[in-house]
């Protein structure tokens, strides 16, 4: 069998070449340029603070690099956080423009009051005293409600309220026409009152302590609060007791007492925690020996919260006496 010759054209072979050229081009892997777009715009925002004729800006925009202040007076800034001192009391627009660099941009608008007045104030409670001090702005007058149906016209009062509470106050300053109020919650702490423990011994010595030899306790004559009294006889006779007491506070003690004598009776005294006298005195005779009389005293706490009471037999006097019903506040 012969073997036979396969002839092309000329133009056949070539189309063959590109096919197998075309072939591996196909193969390859197809590259990709990804382009990234930013779509976000300015957002124009802004806060502010004001003292008296000055207002200080905070800008808040985003996505912004440059920016146009337009204060509502005829003047301009392009800061980022502009202050800016106005001439005159009155009420402006302020516009922020903020832009980007593709100059995309957004507004933002708002009006204030400048030079009006602004009431505020601030106080220290000292117990049922308060002393208020007047931060108010661009006011010429004020009224005060203290919340307990009293007012004051003063610029800086001090006021003492009648008892321990919640008062809502409000400052009203004023100018002219133009009014602006400040209402707080104060809460004043009323004087604290100690509590006297037994204070008629009724409960016979419970609560009272003694030094040196022991009291009595009476029934004759008869005391004006219960039916018992303490009997104070002999030389060093006394009744003693400690309790909690408020400090830097000025109290009023009172009790009872009778005596044999018209002019003599016991030492009281009033000692702070270190010992310090804080008051003394004679507890005085009563002109006869079958009525009580009450006798009235007071002390001041200065720096202690605790106190001891004491009352002793007065040994040079050597006169009998008896007491009854200590009270305090």
């Amino acid at each position: 069998m012969k073997n036979r010759k396969l002839n092309l054209p000329m133009k056949s072979i070539w189309i063959y070449m590109l096919l197998f050229l075309f072939s591996f081009v196909g193969c390859e892997q197809e590259d990709y340029v990804y382009l990234e777009v930013d779509n976000s715009l300015p957002k124009a925002d802004y806060s502010y603070t004001i003292d008296n004729f000055t207002v200080s800006f905070s800008n808040s925009s985003t996505d912004a690099t440059v920016y146009s202040w337009d204060f509502g007076d005829g003047t301009s800034s392009t800061k980022k956080n502009p202050v800016h001192e106005y001439k005159s009391k009155g009420k402006y627009t302020i516009t922020l423009t903020a832009a980007d660099n593709n100059d995309k941009s957004d507004k933002h608008s708002e009006e204030i009051a400048v030079g009006f007045p602004k009431a505020s104030f601030t106080y220290i409670a000292d117990k049922l005293t308060v002393t208020f001090t007047n931060t108010s702005t661009n006011a010429s007058s004020y009224l005060w409600d203290f919340g307990d149906n009293t007012t004051s016209t003063e610029k800086n009062p001090v006021h003492v309220f009648p008892s321990e509470a919640t008062y809502s106050v409000k400052l009203t300053a004023i100018d002219g026409d133009d009014t602006n109020e400040y209402t707080e919650d104060i809460y004043v702490v009323g004087k604290f009152i100690p509590t006297i423990l037994n204070p008629s011994f009724e409960d016979g010595k419970t609560y009272w302590q003694e030094e040196g030899n022991n009291f009595y306790t009476t029934t004759g004559p008869t005391p004006p609060d219960g039916v018992k009294g303490a009997k104070l006889s002999k030389n060093g006779h006394s009744i003693v007791q400690t309790f909690e007491v408020g400090i830097n506070t000025d109290y009023t003690m009172r009790y009872y007492t009778v005596s044999k004598s018209t002019t003599g009776g016991g030492i009281i005294t009033i000692t702070d925690g270190d010992g310090n006298i804080l008051y003394s005195d004679n507890t005085g005779g009563t002109p006869d020996a079958s009525n009580y009389v009450q006798r009235t005293f007071t002390f001041s706490t200065q720096s202690s919260n605790q106190v001891t009471l004491k009352v002793v037999h007065d040994d040079a006097a050597g006169i009998e006496f008896r007491l009854d019903y200590f009270t305090i506040e």
